[in-house]
Parts: structure tokens; C-alpha cells; sequence
């Protein structure tokens, strides 16, 4: 069975929570190793002899935050292996929306979907896609850079994703399409530079709505990056 967290162990989650008045879980696999799409943020929590440690991508400009997490918390780092481990078991399409669906809690509302991790392949896109079609009771939201599935996809009112900049389709959405996207920025005077409201409890990646956001860059950096300018977004 894949593990899921509930939403009041997340600060934001749980103001979310509170806001709507619905019972939130959330759900996670590894940071990185799940990310194919990721450029500019790619981190990863790597095993040592030492312990965990957080190791940067090539292309890293600023660090994951649930990198950082996976490598400051053992059991997430645990958790979020072990859903990953689960998952690929499975070989098929029904195979994972199966597993997905008898894992999800009889209580829950609302899925926050990729704390940590994202689409690591259409395979497992779709399974979440046809669990969202098959349970319209159930909202599924969250940030992705998979923005190849979003483009050939059609949306769903219950599978709420929002492009996350910082990978190697932005042009997906920079040229052909208008998706609802997410920039992270330095501080408010940035984002009010860009005309870009701040989210601070996941209200507006949560919203059926088509309104691009900001939010301020958080977790600890590599130093040589605290003061460089980010211009796409990382979540």
C-alpha cells in the first residue's frame, strides 16, 4: 500500500485545510530521482555512509525545498522511497490506478498531490488522471513541470495542476499554450514587479481557476546561489 500524510502535519496544508473545510491528505515520492523535467531546481537526497545528504543537479539554481526535507528527515526520506518502490511494481496503467485507489484514505477530500516528486513517466500520469476522472468527489492538486502531459491531456475539473517553471519544457507553455503557472521569486517586490499574486497556503494552486501565481523562494540554498536572480519557478 502507498503511504499517505495527512494535512494537518504540513503548515500550509493545514491553513489550506482550515480555509475549505475539507479533510486534505498529501502524497509523495523521492525528489529528483521522480523529477525527469527539472532543471534549474533538480536535487535529490542521496544514501551515504554518513547519512542523508542533498545532492544538486548539474543544472541546479536553486535548491529543491523537498530535497532538503528528505534529507533533514529520515522518514520522509523513508516514506516517500518506499511509495516509489510501490508503485513501481507495477507494469500497467490499471495496475498503479489500482494500487493509488485502494490506497487513498476513506476519509479523504482532497489530495495534494507531489509534496516531493512528480510525473516520472505517462504511465503513471495517467493512472492519477483516470483516478481523478473516476472519483470527481475526490480534488486532486498540485505543481508539476511534466508540462507535456497538461499540453496533450485535457483538463479535468478535479485534477488541478499548475506548470512549474525551472525545467525543460518551459517553452511548452512560454510559446504555444497559456497554462496556469507558478513563479518563484525572490521577495513580494519581485513579484509585484511581474504583476504576480503571492501564495502563502496553497489557495491558488488549490483553485479551479486559470490565474498564474508567485511564491517567495524558501529552504536553504547553495551559497553560491542566495543572491542570484531567479527567473522561473521551482515548487
Amino acid at each position: 500500500m502507498l503511504k499517505f500524510s495527512i494535512g494537518t502535519e504540513n503548515k500550509k496544508l493545514h491553513k489550506l485545510e482550515n480555509k475549505i473545510n475539507k479533510k486534505i491528505y498529501s502524497f509523495s515520492i523521492p525528489a529528483g530521482k521522480t523529477c525527469p523535467f527539472a532543471a534549474l531546481c533538480k536535487s535529490q537526497a542521496i544514501e551515504t555512509p554518513e547519512g542523508l545528504r542533498i545532492k544538486d543537479g548539474p543544472k541546479c539554481r536553486f535548491r529543491c525545498y523537498a530535497a532538503s526535507m528528505e534529507a533533514l528527515y529520515t522518514p520522509v526520506y523513508y516514506r516517500n522511497k518506499h511509495n516509489l518502490m510501490e508503485l513501481r511494481k507495477y507494469k500497467t496503467v490499471g495496475g498503479v490506478e489500482k494500487l493509488i485507489e485502494e490506497s487513498i484514505p476513506n476519509d479523504c477530500e482532497v489530495i495534494r498531490l507531489h509534496v516531493s516528486g512528480d510525473f516520472f513517466n505517462e504511465k503513471y500520469f495517467v493512472a492519477w488522471r483516470n483516478v481523478a476522472k473516476k472519483h470527481p468527489n475526490i480534488i486532486i492538486y498540485g505543481y508539476t513541470k511534466a508540462i507535456g502531459y497538461l499540453v496533450k491531456y485535457p483538463k479535468l475539473p478535479n485534477f488541478r495542476l499548475t506548470a512549474s517553471y525551472g525545467g525543460n519544457l518551459d517553452y511548452l507553455n512560454l510559446t504555444n499554450h497559456k497554462l496556469k503557472s507558478c513563479t518563484v521569486v525572490m521577495n513580494e517586490a519581485e513579484a509585484k514587479q511581474r504583476g504576480l499574486p503571492i501564495d502563502k497556503d496553497d489557495t491558488s494552486c488549490y483553485n479551479d481557476d486559470n490565474k498564474s501565481f508567485a511564491i517567495i523562494i524558501h529552504g536553504t540554498q547553495p551559497a553560491k546561489n542566495k543572491k542570484r536572480k531567479v527567473e522561473y519557478a521551482v515548487v
